[in-house]
């Protein structure tokens, strides 16, 4: 269904690096704590970040946010931020990386998902917000090892959450940007179909063709 070797050649190049292991990212200065990602380490967060369109002031959501790294281009961007990830690690990370940037004040760092009332500090009904940035799992499968979260969710179901969950807090003019591999169709499932069913409308931005799989970054929108 998918090569699993680019996935164990991912974890080997973080093992590979010195931590902490300082980075730039979309203008932010990284520190990354072991355990968690580093987006100049991976094909697929450079192609997040080239697609989203950042604008001042506005109130920003990132979810499965790692190191914290659009969260933060986001504050240094002028908007104020909501991070949200699983991993103690991560959200350790996020704000210290905020703090690192001078943008502590501009982020929320939660840990949790954005189902409210189930895991963390989740969302609440009044969190709202203008722009919603997600990369989430890529990989169907058991989530082990330091990474396994970060890699793996099983059935992809992080992914379907989220587009279910998404409307409850996308302002009415708001929109999304969802990074998935085609995986995701290899298992049965499409972005299109679950935004129909929730209300929502996916438009196709950008595709990267890396042989083994491709990575796709989705704009969404409420269907008015």
């Amino acid at each position: 269904m998918y090569d699993t070797a680019p996935a164990r050649a991912l974890v080997e190049r973080h093992d590979s690096v010195r931590y902490p292991y300082e980075c730039e990212f979309g203008g932010a200065l990284l520190r990354i704590a072991k355990g968690v990602f580093c987006p100049t380490l991976t094909k697929t967060s450079p192609v997040l970040l080239d697609s989203i369109d950042f604008r001042p002031g506005e109130r920003v959501l990132d979810v499965f946010s790692g190191s914290g790294a659009f969260g933060v281009v986001a504050a240094l961007r002028g908007s104020d931020v909501v991070t949200i990830d699983l991993s103690p690690a991560a959200v350790q990370c996020t704000a210290d990386n905020a703090a690192r940037n001078g943008v502590l004040d501009r982020l929320d760092v939660r840990w949790g998902d954005m189902t409210a009332g189930t895991r963390g500090n989740s969302l609440t009904e009044d969190d709202v917000f203008d722009l919603v940035i997600a990369n989430p799992p890529l990989l169907p499968g058991r989530a082990d090892g330091l990474f396994g979260r970060a890699l793996y969710d099983i059935d992809l179901g992080a992914t379907s959450a989220f587009l279910r969950t998404l409307p409850s807090h996308l302002a009415p003019t708001g929109r999304s940007y969802l990074l998935t591999s085609d995986v995701l169709e290899r298992i049965g499932l499409c972005v299109e179909e679950i935004c129909a069913a929730n209300g929502l409308a996916a438009q196709l931005v950008r595709v990267r063709d890396v042989g083994y799989e491709k990575y796709r970054v989705h704009r969404i929108i409420r269907v008015p």
